[in-house]
């Protein structure tokens, strides 16, 4: 048990600190000045940005 325990533990400390030095290489912008705008995502493995904005028409 004690040896895959350690197995394991390497292979995240391993994944961790490579997925952690890519991610740190990437600047990712944020999108800020639209009051309209409700969230926006962003992967890991690019900087591209999805703005989700809300669309409100006039009830009258």
């Amino acid at each position: 048990m004690k040896p895959l325990l350690n197995a394991l533990l390497f292979c995240f400390f391993l994944l961790n600190t490579t997925y952690g030095h890519a991610q740190d290489s990437l600047k990712f912008p944020v999108p800020r000045g639209n009051p309209k705008q409700l969230f926006f995502l962003q992967r890991s493995q690019n900087t591209n940005t999805v703005v989700y904005e809300l669309n409100i028409k006039d009830a009258y």
